[in-house]
């Protein structure tokens, strides 16, 4: 839409009142909105890192509730195993149980013995249990001692309950029965060649007490609890972390200790071999944050399990080994840690719900530490009777930057939500501008049509467009102007009309003359570079390729070679056969040469009976062999009326310090050798 000043002067006049009052209530409503949203944005910054803490600590609880669940799980399961195997213990009737049950063929008793390494262990079958007994529950010829013979005979009556709960019970890594120390025989699932393994881990394990090899003084802990003894569910005992012998990883193993039948001295215990990675892995999922990470610590110095190696750089901690027993036990320790805080926090882990903590690690960034409680049970200490009572905690770390991108979060949602509001307040404000300026527009419209009709003929006229005619829409002084400047166009139509056919008529004048004069110019160009017998460049353009090929050579290091061939006794034809039939020698030599070089090649007449070559990127060598080529070409060429037409060919590469003259002056020195040995050769220099 076109609107001339005038027009234009009419809108402004109609909507200039109400836009700025309709800019004055829109500032006064932004700046509401905007103190709106800074009061929203400080209550939020005050209880953001409160909602956050208390994230943190549910975080924490849900997770330790999840460790606690499969804890409970392994135990029940083991406490199972103890309390049949127990059973088996206290009641002399169930003795013959272990002989009916290896009367079962799926829980057969077949032990082989090994007379290199003197041990037995229960062939593998599909019961997938094993029974290991060393070497000193053996004799020479590897039977049994009746002490061990009696005690295999009663566990056996374990063995359906053993594999229904390794095969379809939790996850775990191995499932046994030990027995005391008189016959400590191994009765466990899955199977494995465990005696084996242990002479490669363990050399000298065949000859040592079962437990006082792995587990020192674990049994005398147990004992020192007599008389009065603890509930079975309060005996469970888990030994420190220590790399498995069966290849699967850091180990925790529980022990449930059995009892003879009146409670005066062990007899062994069930136990569960767990690896370690099935308590961490679940931790793992509970991750609240990019960053954040969960782990299992006891109370008792801090003991953590299994930390990846950035978390623990983040919590300042390097990995220990102790070997003091017969395996590799390996632990973290919290008390252990470079950073004060950590250790502090260390010494005061006790009860249930913790505070939450801060600190700062060595990089200097602040993290917050939530502990909750998971479970309390027995720890063995590694080495030597002491058995304490110690708790497991999950600890939830975070760091404070993450709280932070939370905040920040919640600011740029209400930050989102004020800009929704302040974008409705403008577009509602434009929408009634819009629709005050439609209304001022169609009354504009209305009242000024006549003279945006001038207008638009104006502009048509001042695009020589002299055909159109105004409409007369006014009864007033506009529609008379309206006429008469329909009047005015019409006599420009009938002038312009005529300085056009004579302009149109010189136009085509000027392009026929100057069509002529480029193809002359075309042919000229053509004349001065072409030798009008052979069609060939001539001598003027062969010097001018020259030129540029050296140039060329000079600024990019392009080589190109010059071949000058003569054709060998030129002037004999002419004598005997006419200057007639040697300019037909010389054009089908021309073509011979056109038609065996490439395009990029310079094929000219040098003159008389000489031709000149100029060879981009090619060497001596390759100018040569192009050179041969062509003398065979031209010497096996069937020429009219004429019979051994032949030609010598001098070829020479551009060498730096060459010119022009130079170049070709060695190519005809080359051309005089050839010609000198005997002619239709190539010699070159």
């Amino acid at each position: 839409m076109h609107f001339s000043r005038f027009s234009l002067k009419v809108v402004i006049l109609s909507i200039l009142p109400l836009g700025l009052f309709a800019t004055a209530l829109l500032v006064i409503q932004l700046h509401e909105a905007s103190q709106l949203t800074e009061s929203a944005t400080r209550i939020s910054d005050v209880k953001i890192q409160e909602i956050y803490r208390s994230h943190v600590r549910n975080q924490a609880r849900s997770i330790a509730g999840q460790v606690r669940l499969r804890l409970e799980s392994i135990r029940n399961e083991l406490n199972i195993l103890r309390g049949s195997a127990q059973l088996l213990i206290d009641r002399p009737s169930l003795a013959g149980l272990g002989a009916k049950v290896n009367q079962v063929d799926f829980f057969h008793n077949h032990l082989i013995y090994n007379d290199k390494q003197h041990w037995a262990n229960l062939a593998q079958s599909d019961d997938d249990i094993s029974m290991s007994v060393w070497g000193y529950l053996l004799g020479s010829d590897g039977r049994m001692n009746e002490a061990t013979r009696r005690h295999v005979a009663l566990v056996s009556g374990i063995k359906p309950l053993l594999f229904s709960i390794g095969h379809y019970g939790m996850p775990k890594g191995w499932l046994y029965v030990v027995g005391p120390k008189t016959t400590p025989v191994m009765t466990m699932t899955p199977w494995a060649q465990m005696p084996a393994i242990f002479d490669k881990e363990y050399p000298g394990h065949n000859t040592h007490n079962w437990w006082d090899m792995f587990f020192p003084g674990i049994v005398e802990g147990w004992t020192s609890w007599l008389p009065k003894l603890p509930d079975p569910e309060s005996q469970v005992t888990l030994t420190p972390l220590y790399k498995d012998a069966g290849g699967t990883g850091l180990m925790v193993t529980f022990f449930a200790p059995l009892w003879n039948a009146d409670r005066t001295a062990n007899a062994g215990a069930a136990a569960v071999d767990y690896p370690l990675n099935n308590l961490v892995n679940l931790v793992k999922k509970g991750q609240i944050s990019h960053q954040g990470f969960s782990f299992i610590m006891d109370s008792s110095g801090g003991n953590i399990l299994g930390l990846k190696p950035e978390w623990a750089k983040t919590l300042g901690l390097s990995e220990k080994k102790r070997t003091d027993s017969g395996v590799t036990q390996s632990y973290f320790k919290l008390s252990d840690s470079k950073n004060d805080k950590l250790r502090q926090v260390a010494g005061e882990l006790e009860g249930d719900d913790l505070p939450l903590h801060t600190f700062t690690d060595a990089q200097g960034q602040p993290y917050l530490l939530a502990f909750k409680k998971i479970t309390a049970f027995n720890r063995w200490n590694g080495h030597g009777p002491g058995i304490n009572r110690d708790t497991l905690y999950l600890g939830t770390t975070v760091p404070l930057t993450e709280v932070k991108e939370v905040r920040d979060a919640i600011k740029t949602e209400i930050s989102t939500i004020s800009e929704r509001s302040q974008h409705f307040m403008v577009l509602s404000a434009l929408g009634v501008a819009l629709l005050v300026a439609g209304l001022a527009t169609l009354f504009a419209w209305r009242q000024t049509r006549q003279i945006r009709l001038l207008n638009e003929c104006v502009d048509a006229v001042r695009n020589k467009d002299f055909t159109g005619q105004v409409e007369v829409a006014a009864k007033d002084d506009l529609g008379d102007l309206a006429r008469a400047f329909n009047k005015m166009v019409m006599e420009l139509n009938e002038s312009h009309q005529q300085a056009s056919h004579y302009s149109r008529a010189l136009e085509d004048k000027v392009r026929e003359r100057t069509r002529e004069l480029e193809e002359k110019n075309a042919a000229l160009e053509q004349l001065s570079v072409t030798d009008a017998l052979t069609g060939l460049y001539n001598r003027h353009k062969l010097d001018q390729v020259l030129i540029y090929e050296q140039n060329r050579f000079q600024r990019y290091g392009h080589i190109f070679s010059v071949i000058l061939l003569d054709i060998d006794h030129f002037k004999l034809v002419n004598d005997l056969h006419g200057h007639s039939i040697g300019d037909d020698v010389l054009k089908q030599v021309a073509d011979i040469l056109a038609w065996n070089t490439r395009q990029t090649d310079s094929v000219g007449r040098w003159g008389g009976e000489e031709f000149l070559i100029v060879c981009t990127d090619t060497d001596l060598d390759g100018a040569a062999t192009l050179s041969n080529l062509l003398r065979q070409r031209i010497a096996s060429h069937d020429f009219p009326h004429l019979e051994g037409i032949t030609a010598s060919f001098g070829v020479t590469e551009y060498r730096a310090g060459d010119n022009e003259s130079l170049v070709v002056s060695r190519a005809d020195d080359a051309l005089y050798q050839a010609k000198h040995a005997g002619r239709n050769k190539v010699f070159g220099l």
